[in-house]
Protein backbone atom coordinates (compact mmCIF):
# COMPACT_ATOMS: atom_id res chain seq x y z
CA UNK A 1 0.00 0.00 0.00
CA UNK A 2 1.00 3.29 -0.85
CA UNK A 3 1.80 6.02 1.70
CA UNK A 4 -0.73 8.81 1.88
CA UNK A 5 1.82 11.35 0.35
CA UNK A 6 1.94 9.53 -2.91
CA UNK A 7 -2.04 9.46 -3.36
CA UNK A 8 -1.55 13.36 -2.94
CA UNK A 9 0.56 13.57 -5.82
CA UNK A 10 -1.55 10.66 -7.60
CA UNK A 11 -4.57 13.26 -7.34
CA UNK A 12 -3.05 15.72 -9.16
CA UNK A 13 -2.01 13.54 -12.04
CA UNK A 14 -5.37 12.10 -12.11
CA UNK A 15 -7.03 15.55 -12.74
CA UNK A 16 -4.53 16.18 -15.91
CA UNK A 17 -5.10 13.20 -17.66
CA UNK A 18 -8.39 12.74 -19.79
CA UNK A 19 -11.24 12.02 -17.52
CA UNK A 20 -14.48 11.35 -19.22
CA UNK A 21 -17.36 11.08 -16.73
CA UNK A 22 -20.87 9.14 -17.35
CA UNK A 23 -23.58 10.29 -15.22
CA UNK A 24 -20.75 11.27 -12.01
CA UNK A 25 -22.53 14.11 -10.26
CA UNK A 26 -20.65 16.46 -8.22
CA UNK A 27 -20.35 14.85 -5.00
CA UNK A 28 -17.84 15.24 -1.76
CA UNK A 29 -14.32 15.59 -2.07
CA UNK A 30 -13.99 12.24 -1.10
CA UNK A 31 -15.18 10.95 -4.50
CA UNK A 32 -12.25 12.94 -5.82
CA UNK A 33 -9.56 11.69 -3.36
CA UNK A 34 -11.62 7.84 -3.89
CA UNK A 35 -10.73 8.63 -7.90
CA UNK A 36 -7.42 9.80 -7.42
CA UNK A 37 -6.23 5.97 -5.33
CA UNK A 38 -7.96 3.89 -7.61
CA UNK A 39 -7.01 5.71 -11.21
CA UNK A 40 -3.65 5.66 -10.16
CA UNK A 41 -3.48 1.29 -10.06
CA UNK A 42 -5.74 0.76 -13.33
CA UNK A 43 -4.49 0.61 -16.91
CA UNK A 44 -4.73 0.05 -20.27
CA UNK A 45 -4.10 -3.65 -22.01
CA UNK A 46 -3.06 -3.81 -25.60
CA UNK A 47 -3.61 -7.47 -27.11
CA UNK A 48 -2.10 -8.42 -29.98
CA UNK A 49 -3.49 -12.45 -30.92
CA UNK A 50 -2.51 -14.16 -34.20
CA UNK A 51 -5.34 -12.45 -36.37
CA UNK A 52 -6.09 -9.01 -34.57
CA UNK A 53 -5.89 -6.75 -31.85
CA UNK A 54 -8.63 -6.24 -29.10
CA UNK A 55 -7.93 -3.55 -25.35
CA UNK A 56 -9.36 -3.51 -22.23
CA UNK A 57 -8.16 -2.24 -18.82
CA UNK A 58 -6.52 -3.75 -15.61
CA UNK A 59 -5.82 -3.14 -11.96
CA UNK A 60 -2.43 -3.27 -10.33
CA UNK A 61 -2.73 -5.31 -6.97
CA UNK A 62 0.81 -5.22 -6.09
CA UNK A 63 4.29 -3.29 -6.03
CA UNK A 64 5.72 -5.63 -8.65
CA UNK A 65 3.40 -5.57 -11.43
CA UNK A 66 0.46 -8.54 -10.70
CA UNK A 67 -2.70 -7.06 -12.63
CA UNK A 68 -5.69 -8.40 -12.46
CA UNK A 69 -8.14 -8.35 -15.53
CA UNK A 70 -11.28 -10.13 -17.61
CA UNK A 71 -10.17 -13.58 -18.73
CA UNK A 72 -11.97 -12.71 -22.48
CA UNK A 73 -9.77 -9.71 -22.30
CA UNK A 74 -6.75 -11.87 -22.77
CA UNK A 75 -8.26 -14.77 -24.51
CA UNK A 76 -6.01 -15.56 -27.61
CA UNK A 77 -2.99 -13.32 -26.31
CA UNK A 78 0.17 -13.48 -27.90
CA UNK A 79 1.18 -10.29 -27.01
CA UNK A 80 0.36 -7.86 -23.96
CA UNK A 81 1.45 -4.60 -23.73
CA UNK A 82 0.44 -2.54 -20.59
CA UNK A 83 0.49 1.15 -20.17
CA UNK A 84 -0.03 2.88 -16.60
CA UNK A 85 -1.73 5.89 -15.43
CA UNK A 86 1.77 7.47 -15.50
CA UNK A 87 2.63 6.89 -19.25
CA UNK A 88 5.08 4.15 -19.11
CA UNK A 89 4.46 1.05 -20.67
CA UNK A 90 5.11 -2.55 -20.11
CA UNK A 91 5.41 -5.55 -22.11
CA UNK A 92 3.70 -8.32 -20.07
CA UNK A 93 5.38 -11.16 -19.61
CA UNK A 94 2.44 -13.76 -19.28
CA UNK A 95 -0.07 -15.39 -17.79
CA UNK A 96 -0.05 -16.66 -13.88
CA UNK A 97 -4.15 -17.88 -13.93
CA UNK A 98 -6.46 -17.66 -16.38
CA UNK A 99 -9.45 -18.58 -15.21
CA UNK A 100 -12.77 -18.35 -17.82
CA UNK A 101 -15.20 -19.26 -15.29
CA UNK A 102 -14.94 -16.52 -12.89
CA UNK A 103 -13.76 -14.34 -16.16
CA UNK A 104 -10.29 -13.50 -14.30
CA UNK A 105 -6.78 -12.99 -15.18
CA UNK A 106 -3.72 -12.48 -13.87
CA UNK A 107 -0.69 -11.61 -15.63
CA UNK A 108 3.11 -9.98 -14.45
CA UNK A 109 4.98 -6.83 -15.45
CA UNK A 110 8.19 -6.41 -14.83
CA UNK A 111 8.17 -3.56 -12.29
CA UNK A 112 9.03 -2.56 -9.12
CA UNK A 113 7.83 0.26 -6.79
CA UNK A 114 4.44 0.30 -9.33
CA UNK A 115 1.26 2.18 -7.57
CA UNK A 116 -1.27 -0.84 -6.43
CA UNK A 117 -4.49 -0.49 -5.07
CA UNK A 118 -5.94 -0.48 -1.59
CA UNK A 119 -8.60 -3.74 -1.29
CA UNK A 120 -11.48 -3.95 0.65
CA UNK A 121 -13.37 -6.61 1.76
CA UNK A 122 -16.24 -7.41 -0.52
CA UNK A 123 -18.51 -9.90 1.63
CA UNK A 124 -19.10 -6.33 3.83
CA UNK A 125 -20.78 -4.72 0.94
CA UNK A 126 -24.19 -3.78 1.14
CA UNK A 127 -27.34 -3.62 -1.35
CA UNK A 128 -27.96 0.20 -2.39
CA UNK A 129 -24.37 0.87 -1.81
CA UNK A 130 -23.49 3.99 -3.70
CA UNK A 131 -20.00 2.99 -6.00
CA UNK A 132 -17.48 4.00 -8.97
CA UNK A 133 -16.25 1.80 -11.99
CA UNK A 134 -13.36 2.78 -13.57
CA UNK A 135 -11.33 1.78 -16.89
CA UNK A 136 -9.58 3.13 -19.74
CA UNK A 137 -11.80 1.76 -22.90
CA UNK A 138 -9.53 1.69 -25.91
CA UNK A 139 -6.92 3.73 -24.23
CA UNK A 140 -8.83 7.02 -24.70
CA UNK A 141 -9.04 8.03 -20.99
CA UNK A 142 -10.14 7.46 -17.93
CA UNK A 143 -14.32 6.46 -17.66
CA UNK A 144 -15.94 6.70 -14.55
CA UNK A 145 -19.37 5.09 -13.91
CA UNK A 146 -21.46 6.33 -11.08
CA UNK A 147 -23.56 3.28 -10.01
CA UNK A 148 -24.99 1.51 -7.36
CA UNK A 149 -24.78 -2.19 -6.02
CA UNK A 150 -28.39 -3.64 -6.99
CA UNK A 151 -27.38 -7.37 -6.09
CA UNK A 152 -25.00 -10.13 -5.46
CA UNK A 153 -26.22 -12.84 -7.75
CA UNK A 154 -25.21 -16.45 -7.87
CA UNK A 155 -24.72 -18.70 -11.17
CA UNK A 156 -23.04 -21.97 -12.06
CA UNK A 157 -21.94 -21.11 -8.31
CA UNK A 158 -19.87 -18.31 -9.16
CA UNK A 159 -20.62 -14.82 -7.44
CA UNK A 160 -21.30 -11.71 -9.06
CA UNK A 161 -22.04 -8.29 -7.80
CA UNK A 162 -24.69 -6.96 -9.83
CA UNK A 163 -24.69 -2.88 -10.79
CA UNK A 164 -27.24 -0.49 -11.70
CA UNK A 165 -25.70 0.79 -14.50
CA UNK A 166 -23.61 -0.73 -18.00
CA UNK A 167 -20.09 0.29 -18.06
CA UNK A 168 -18.20 1.21 -21.00
CA UNK A 169 -16.96 -1.59 -23.31
CA UNK A 170 -13.32 -2.14 -22.89
CA UNK A 171 -13.70 -1.42 -19.69
CA UNK A 172 -13.65 -5.12 -18.35
CA UNK A 173 -10.85 -5.59 -15.82
CA UNK A 174 -10.61 -2.06 -14.02
CA UNK A 175 -12.26 -1.87 -10.79
CA UNK A 176 -15.25 -0.74 -8.67
CA UNK A 177 -14.68 1.20 -5.79
CA UNK A 178 -16.33 2.22 -3.05
CA UNK A 179 -16.25 6.11 -1.61
CA UNK A 180 -13.18 5.10 0.61
CA UNK A 181 -11.33 4.50 -2.78
CA UNK A 182 -10.70 0.65 -1.78
CA UNK A 183 -11.47 -1.49 -4.56
CA UNK A 184 -14.56 -3.80 -3.85
CA UNK A 185 -15.08 -5.52 -7.26
CA UNK A 186 -13.39 -5.76 -10.66
CA UNK A 187 -15.60 -4.99 -13.76
CA UNK A 188 -16.83 -7.98 -16.29
CA UNK A 189 -18.03 -7.08 -19.54
CA UNK A 190 -19.45 -9.62 -21.59
CA UNK A 191 -18.90 -12.35 -18.63
CA UNK A 192 -19.92 -15.76 -20.32
CA UNK A 193 -22.40 -16.28 -17.10
CA UNK A 194 -25.93 -14.86 -18.16
CA UNK A 195 -27.13 -13.48 -21.44
CA UNK A 196 -27.28 -9.98 -20.22
CA UNK A 197 -24.58 -9.58 -17.85
CA UNK A 198 -23.14 -6.26 -19.53
CA UNK A 199 -23.03 -4.62 -15.68
CA UNK A 200 -21.57 -7.28 -13.08
CA UNK A 201 -18.17 -7.70 -11.08
CA UNK A 202 -16.02 -9.98 -9.70
CA UNK A 203 -15.79 -9.56 -6.10
CA UNK A 204 -12.59 -8.60 -4.78
CA UNK A 205 -12.31 -11.21 -2.38
CA UNK A 206 -12.57 -13.82 -5.18
CA UNK A 207 -9.62 -12.25 -6.49
CA UNK A 208 -7.71 -12.80 -3.72
CA UNK A 209 -8.17 -16.26 -3.17
CA UNK A 210 -6.71 -16.46 -6.70
CA UNK A 211 -3.93 -14.73 -6.09
CA UNK A 212 -2.96 -16.80 -3.37
CA UNK A 213 -3.04 -20.18 -5.19
CA UNK A 214 -0.16 -18.68 -6.83
CA UNK A 215 2.83 -18.86 -4.66
CA UNK A 216 5.79 -20.11 -6.44
CA UNK A 217 4.18 -20.48 -9.57
CA UNK A 218 6.23 -19.10 -13.16
CA UNK A 219 4.07 -17.11 -15.67
CA UNK A 220 3.22 -18.83 -18.69
CA UNK A 221 4.59 -16.89 -21.90
CA UNK A 222 1.03 -16.08 -24.04
CA UNK A 223 2.31 -18.16 -27.17
CA UNK A 224 2.23 -20.93 -24.95
CA UNK A 225 -1.19 -20.95 -23.49
CA UNK A 226 -3.94 -22.59 -24.18
CA UNK A 227 -6.97 -20.03 -23.75
CA UNK A 228 -9.73 -22.70 -24.42
CA UNK A 229 -11.83 -24.27 -21.65
CA UNK A 230 -14.46 -23.26 -19.03
CA UNK A 231 -13.08 -24.05 -15.52
CA UNK A 232 -10.87 -22.31 -13.37
CA UNK A 233 -7.30 -23.29 -14.08
CA UNK A 234 -3.92 -22.50 -12.88
CA UNK A 235 -1.57 -22.40 -16.07
CA UNK A 236 1.94 -23.22 -16.11
CA UNK A 237 3.93 -26.06 -16.08
CA UNK A 238 6.52 -27.21 -13.16
CA UNK A 239 9.57 -28.08 -14.24
CA UNK A 240 10.99 -31.69 -13.72
CA UNK A 241 12.82 -29.97 -10.20
CA UNK A 242 9.59 -28.99 -9.25
CA UNK A 243 6.91 -31.76 -8.83
CA UNK A 244 6.10 -33.26 -6.15
CA UNK A 245 7.20 -35.65 -3.94
CA UNK A 246 5.04 -38.82 -3.12
CA UNK A 247 3.13 -38.17 -0.19
CA UNK A 248 3.92 -39.84 2.95
CA UNK A 249 2.01 -42.65 4.55
CA UNK A 250 1.59 -41.42 8.08
CA UNK A 251 -0.58 -38.48 8.98
CA UNK A 252 0.17 -34.71 8.88
CA UNK A 253 1.76 -33.62 12.37
CA UNK A 254 1.27 -30.21 13.17
CA UNK A 255 3.91 -28.22 14.32
CA UNK A 256 3.22 -28.57 18.00
CA UNK A 257 3.45 -31.79 18.23
CA UNK A 258 7.78 -30.89 17.65
CA UNK A 259 10.30 -29.55 20.02
CA UNK A 260 11.39 -26.66 18.44
CA UNK A 261 14.78 -25.24 18.55
CA UNK A 262 15.71 -21.52 17.43
CA UNK A 263 19.26 -22.05 18.88
CA UNK A 264 21.08 -23.24 15.65
CA UNK A 265 19.70 -20.17 13.88
CA UNK A 266 21.57 -17.66 15.78
CA UNK A 267 24.13 -15.87 13.69
CA UNK A 268 23.02 -17.25 10.15
CA UNK A 269 22.86 -15.30 7.27
CA UNK A 270 21.90 -15.89 4.06
CA UNK A 271 22.58 -13.54 1.21
CA UNK A 272 20.58 -14.24 -2.63
CA UNK A 273 20.64 -12.59 -5.79
CA UNK A 274 17.57 -12.28 -7.62
CA UNK A 275 16.65 -11.81 -10.99
CA UNK A 276 12.82 -10.91 -11.91
CA UNK A 277 11.41 -10.44 -15.56
CA UNK A 278 12.66 -7.15 -17.06
CA UNK A 279 16.03 -5.56 -16.06
CA UNK A 280 14.97 -5.88 -12.76
CA UNK A 281 18.13 -7.37 -9.61
CA UNK A 282 17.66 -7.84 -5.93
CA UNK A 283 20.15 -8.36 -3.36
CA UNK A 284 18.65 -10.27 -0.44
CA UNK A 285 19.87 -10.46 3.21
CA UNK A 286 18.64 -12.35 5.97
CA UNK A 287 20.01 -12.68 8.64
CA UNK A 288 19.06 -14.52 12.34
CA UNK A 289 19.64 -13.34 16.46
CA UNK A 290 18.74 -15.50 18.96
CA UNK A 291 18.26 -14.18 22.57
CA UNK A 292 16.57 -14.21 25.79
CA UNK A 293 13.11 -11.87 26.23
CA UNK A 294 13.02 -9.61 29.49
CA UNK A 295 10.57 -12.23 30.39
CA UNK A 296 13.42 -15.23 30.54
CA UNK A 297 11.61 -16.43 27.23
CA UNK A 298 13.75 -17.30 23.69
CA UNK A 299 13.04 -14.57 21.14
CA UNK A 300 14.49 -15.27 17.54
CA UNK A 301 14.57 -11.68 15.35
CA UNK A 302 14.75 -12.33 11.84
CA UNK A 303 16.47 -8.91 9.69
CA UNK A 304 15.40 -9.01 6.27
CA UNK A 305 17.34 -6.52 3.93
CA UNK A 306 16.66 -5.98 0.44
CA UNK A 307 17.71 -3.68 -2.36
CA UNK A 308 16.10 -3.04 -6.10
CA UNK A 309 18.04 -1.80 -8.71
CA UNK A 310 18.23 -1.92 -12.53
CA UNK A 311 20.28 -4.41 -14.28
CA UNK A 312 23.79 -3.25 -14.29
CA UNK A 313 23.24 -0.13 -12.46
CA UNK A 314 25.79 1.54 -9.88
CA UNK A 315 23.14 3.14 -7.42
CA UNK A 316 19.86 1.20 -6.19
CA UNK A 317 16.46 2.10 -7.17
CA UNK A 318 14.91 1.32 -3.68
CA UNK A 319 15.46 -0.85 -0.24
CA UNK A 320 13.28 -2.64 2.12
CA UNK A 321 13.69 -3.75 5.42
CA UNK A 322 11.43 -5.85 7.62
CA UNK A 323 12.56 -7.03 11.15
CA UNK A 324 10.71 -9.23 12.69
CA UNK A 325 10.98 -10.29 16.69
CA UNK A 326 9.50 -13.90 17.96
CA UNK A 327 8.74 -14.95 21.33
CA UNK A 328 8.70 -18.25 21.87
CA UNK A 329 6.10 -19.85 24.74
CA UNK A 330 3.09 -21.31 25.35
CA UNK A 331 1.73 -18.20 24.06
CA UNK A 332 3.67 -16.82 21.34
CA UNK A 333 4.28 -13.14 20.33
CA UNK A 334 5.55 -11.36 17.71
CA UNK A 335 6.45 -7.87 16.51
CA UNK A 336 6.82 -7.30 12.47
CA UNK A 337 7.83 -3.87 11.38
CA UNK A 338 8.09 -3.29 7.04
CA UNK A 339 9.62 -0.04 5.36
CA UNK A 340 10.16 0.19 1.73
CA UNK A 341 12.38 3.49 1.27
CA UNK A 342 12.86 5.01 -2.68
CA UNK A 343 16.47 6.19 -3.28
CA UNK A 344 16.94 6.96 -6.99
CA UNK A 345 13.19 7.67 -8.72
CA UNK A 346 9.56 7.91 -8.21
CA UNK A 347 8.78 5.28 -5.74
CA UNK A 348 6.40 5.47 -3.22
CA UNK A 349 7.36 4.83 0.18
CA UNK A 350 5.71 1.98 1.78
CA UNK A 351 5.33 0.68 5.96
CA UNK A 352 3.14 -1.66 7.82
CA UNK A 353 3.63 -2.76 11.63
CA UNK A 354 2.46 -6.18 12.89
CA UNK A 355 1.39 -7.03 16.52
CA UNK A 356 0.57 -10.95 17.91
CA UNK A 357 0.01 -11.05 21.03
CA UNK A 358 -2.78 -12.65 23.65
CA UNK A 359 -4.84 -14.48 20.44
CA UNK A 360 -5.32 -11.29 18.58
CA UNK A 361 -3.38 -9.16 16.17
CA UNK A 362 -2.89 -5.81 14.92
CA UNK A 363 -1.61 -4.22 11.79
CA UNK A 364 -1.58 -1.16 11.04
CA UNK A 365 -0.10 1.02 7.53
CA UNK A 366 -0.92 4.16 5.85
CA UNK A 367 -4.53 3.18 5.32
CA UNK A 368 -4.71 2.44 8.78
CA UNK A 369 -5.61 -0.06 11.20
CA UNK A 370 -7.27 -3.52 11.13
CA UNK A 371 -7.45 -6.24 14.27
CA UNK A 372 -8.45 -9.84 14.11
CA UNK A 373 -8.16 -13.07 16.25
CA UNK A 374 -4.98 -14.85 15.96
CA UNK A 375 -5.64 -18.73 16.59
CA UNK A 376 -3.90 -20.73 18.76
CA UNK A 377 0.01 -21.37 17.58
CA UNK A 378 -0.51 -19.45 14.33
CA UNK A 379 3.33 -17.41 13.71
CA UNK A 380 3.65 -14.31 11.47
CA UNK A 381 4.14 -15.49 7.80
CA UNK A 382 7.36 -14.14 7.33
CA UNK A 383 8.69 -16.43 10.81
CA UNK A 384 7.42 -19.84 8.50
CA UNK A 385 11.38 -20.15 7.27
CA UNK A 386 12.61 -20.04 11.07
CA UNK A 387 9.93 -22.44 12.35
CA UNK A 388 11.01 -25.08 9.20
CA UNK A 389 14.44 -24.64 10.09
CA UNK A 390 13.98 -25.06 14.28
CA UNK A 391 12.70 -28.64 13.28
CA UNK A 392 14.19 -31.42 14.60
CA UNK A 393 17.67 -32.98 13.07
CA UNK A 394 15.58 -36.17 12.18
CA UNK A 395 12.93 -34.12 10.19
CA UNK A 396 9.64 -35.55 9.63
CA UNK A 397 8.41 -36.90 6.96
CA UNK A 398 5.43 -34.55 6.71
CA UNK A 399 4.64 -31.03 9.05
CA UNK A 400 1.63 -28.54 9.25
CA UNK A 401 2.02 -25.03 9.91
CA UNK A 402 -1.00 -22.17 10.42
CA UNK A 403 0.51 -18.79 9.60
CA UNK A 404 -0.93 -15.31 9.67
CA UNK A 405 -1.50 -13.50 6.59
CA UNK A 406 -2.43 -9.96 8.28
CA UNK A 407 -2.87 -7.84 5.45
CA UNK A 408 -5.38 -10.31 3.54
CA UNK A 409 -6.94 -10.85 7.44
CA UNK A 410 -6.62 -14.65 7.37
CA UNK A 411 -5.00 -17.22 8.43
CA UNK A 412 -3.33 -19.77 5.90
CA UNK A 413 -2.64 -23.12 6.60
CA UNK A 414 0.85 -24.79 5.37
CA UNK A 415 1.67 -28.12 4.47
CA UNK A 416 5.34 -29.22 3.99
CA UNK A 417 6.52 -32.45 2.84
CA UNK A 418 10.28 -33.98 3.23
CA UNK A 419 11.84 -36.01 0.51
CA UNK A 420 15.48 -37.75 0.25
CA UNK A 421 18.53 -36.25 0.60
CA UNK A 422 21.31 -35.28 -1.54
CA UNK A 423 24.88 -33.68 -1.68
CA UNK A 424 24.95 -29.57 -2.94
CA UNK A 425 27.51 -27.39 -3.14
CA UNK A 426 26.90 -23.44 -1.55
CA UNK A 427 29.05 -20.64 -1.28
CA UNK A 428 30.42 -19.68 2.03
CA UNK A 429 32.84 -16.56 2.88
CA UNK A 430 36.35 -17.60 3.23
CA UNK A 431 36.51 -15.66 6.41
CA UNK A 432 33.58 -17.53 7.67
CA UNK A 433 31.54 -14.47 9.24
CA UNK A 434 30.69 -12.42 6.30
CA UNK A 435 27.90 -12.57 3.28
CA UNK A 436 26.99 -9.87 0.44
CA UNK A 437 28.02 -8.08 -2.54
CA UNK A 438 31.42 -8.80 -3.52
CA UNK A 439 32.67 -11.51 -0.95
CA UNK A 440 35.31 -13.81 -1.59
CA UNK A 441 33.78 -17.24 -1.15
CA UNK A 442 34.53 -20.47 -1.60
CA UNK A 443 32.05 -24.30 -2.21
CA UNK A 444 31.76 -26.32 0.47
CA UNK A 445 29.36 -29.36 -0.13
CA UNK A 446 26.42 -30.23 2.32
CA UNK A 447 23.76 -32.51 2.74
CA UNK A 448 20.43 -30.91 1.94
CA UNK A 449 16.46 -32.37 1.72
CA UNK A 450 14.22 -31.36 -1.17
CA UNK A 451 10.81 -30.38 0.23
CA UNK A 452 7.22 -29.45 -1.16
CA UNK A 453 5.44 -26.38 0.41
CA UNK A 454 1.50 -26.41 -0.03
CA UNK A 455 -0.56 -23.45 0.68
CA UNK A 456 -4.08 -24.36 -0.44
CA UNK A 457 -3.89 -25.47 -4.36
CA UNK A 458 -0.31 -24.66 -4.45
CA UNK A 459 2.68 -26.48 -4.63
CA UNK A 460 5.98 -25.54 -3.76
CA UNK A 461 9.50 -27.02 -4.35
CA UNK A 462 12.28 -25.75 -1.67
CA UNK A 463 15.61 -26.98 -0.47
CA UNK A 464 16.29 -27.39 3.02
CA UNK A 465 19.84 -27.88 4.89
CA UNK A 466 19.46 -31.46 6.47
CA UNK A 467 20.94 -30.44 9.54
CA UNK A 468 19.15 -28.22 11.55
CA UNK A 469 18.46 -25.46 11.55
CA UNK A 470 17.03 -26.68 8.19
CA UNK A 471 17.10 -22.92 6.12
CA UNK A 472 15.79 -23.19 2.44
CA UNK A 473 19.02 -22.26 0.43
CA UNK A 474 17.22 -22.20 -2.58
CA UNK A 475 13.44 -22.36 -4.16
CA UNK A 476 10.85 -20.96 -6.77
CA UNK A 477 8.90 -17.72 -6.89
CA UNK A 478 6.55 -15.94 -9.27
CA UNK A 479 8.54 -14.57 -11.86
CA UNK A 480 12.00 -15.13 -10.35
CA UNK A 481 15.18 -16.75 -10.63
CA UNK A 482 17.17 -17.01 -7.00
CA UNK A 483 20.74 -17.76 -6.81
CA UNK A 484 21.81 -18.40 -3.14
CA UNK A 485 25.40 -16.38 -2.85
CA UNK A 486 26.54 -16.88 0.24
CA UNK A 487 25.29 -18.45 3.54
CA UNK A 488 26.65 -18.40 7.34
CA UNK A 489 25.80 -21.29 9.40
CA UNK A 490 28.10 -21.21 12.36
CA UNK A 491 28.92 -24.52 14.40
CA UNK A 492 27.08 -26.52 11.32
CA UNK A 493 28.76 -25.12 7.75
CA UNK A 494 32.91 -24.74 8.32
Amino acid sequence: MASRAYWVIAAGLFTATSVRAQGVASGPASWSAALARASAATVTLEVQGACCGASGSGLLLTHTGLIATSAHVIAGARRVRVRLSTGEVFDAVGTLSYAPRLDLALILIPGVGLPSAPLADSDSLVVGQRLLALGVPYGQGTTVTDAALSGVRTEGGVRWLQMSVPVSPGSSGGPIVNQQGDVVGLVVVGAAAGADLLNVAIPINDVRREVMRLAGKAPTPFVEMAYAGTASTLVGELTPAELSIEAAPEPVRAISDFDLDFRPLNGVVLYFEEQYAGPHRVRDSTGYVVSLAADGKLGVERDNSREWRDQGASTPLAEQMLRTRYVVGESNRSASAFTMRPLARAIPTDSWELHIEGGRYWYSSAEGVHEGEATAGVVPREMLSAVLAALPESLPREVHVSVLDAQANRSLDVTVQFGGHESRMILVPQDGRVCGADIPTRSVAVDVVKATRRTGADTVTVVVLARRPHVILGGAAVGMISSLKCVVIPGVVP
